[in-house]
């Protein structure tokens, strides 16, 4: 079997998972079959949503053909978890590019909270509050 990396992704305003894989001709015509997936001519990947339903829904697909690579996406969306708390709210391309090329050390992630929760403790503006 193909082990395949999924990695997050933002296009068209909308954070994505990137699927990577080999470029060969059982990965393109595998890829095909599964559904909910998309093809950005711009960048030359396949990709789904970065929502619970269509992650599940490729992972039930994919894992016939292929071993799931999750290292970079399970990184991200933890730290995505720590930005924004809100996730009902779309995080910006800019915080989503940031933490791509950036990610927080453990240090990092401990002195964000502290300093939002103080921010809470304080009474400041909820606008205050997420402002990262």
């Amino acid at each position: 079997m193909i082990t395949i990396a999924l990695k997050p992704f933002y296009y068209k305003g909308i954070e994505c998972i990137s699927i990577h894989g080999p470029n060969t001709a059982y990965f393109k015509t595998t890829i095909k079959k599964l559904t909910g997936i998309f093809w950005c001519h711009k960048e030359r990947i396949w990709f789904i949503k970065c929502t619970r339903e269509a992650f599940e829904h490729f992972k039930k697909q994919a894992t016939l053909y292929f071993y799931l690579n999750t290292d970079e996406l399970r990184k991200y969306l933890e730290q995505r978890s720590i930005v924004n708390t809100d996730i009902t709210e779309p995080i910006k391309k800019v915080t989503a590019i940031s933490l791509v090329k950036f990610p927080l050390s453990k240090d990092n992630i401990l002195a964000y909270e502290s300093m939002r929760n103080k921010l809470i403790v304080k009474g400041y503006s909820p606008n205050t509050v997420l402002t990262p």
